[in-house]
């Protein structure tokens, strides 16, 4: 079991993917992947560049949502009564996004 405030050290050890989502939710002290910064990053200026020259959807699903600041961001290029549907792996991950994004137009699914 791995014992670590650290999300990074629940992702990959010696070049391999452990893949404990849940207890890095559980346990990291910091946002894993600054998540709470999504919007700044290339990757997620071009994704939401390109939902809002196709805008408005009357749903969305974000596969992976984690904590929820992306799902956040692209919620507001649904339709007035659309409905944006969040997904993850992690129960906590899932729990913590509802907490921080209250789920107005929201739906969270926990997969696992």
């Amino acid at each position: 079991m791995i014992n670590s405030k650290n999300w990074r050290d629940y992702v990959f050890k010696d070049g391999k993917l452990i893949g404990e989502f849940e207890l890095m939710y559980k346990n990291s002290e910091d946002i894993p992947w600054n998540q709470d910064n999504d919007s700044e990053r290339l990757d997620c200026k071009i994704g939401l560049n390109i939902l809002e020259r196709y805008a408005p959807y009357k749903s969305i699903l974000e596969v992976g949502c984690g904590l929820g600041y992306f799902a956040n961001e692209i919620s507001r290029f649904s339709m007035k009564d659309g409905i944006v549907k969040r997904v993850d792996i992690s129960p906590t991950a899932v729990y913590k996004a509802k907490n921080l994004f209250p789920p107005y137009r929201v739906c969270y699914i926990r997969y696992y």
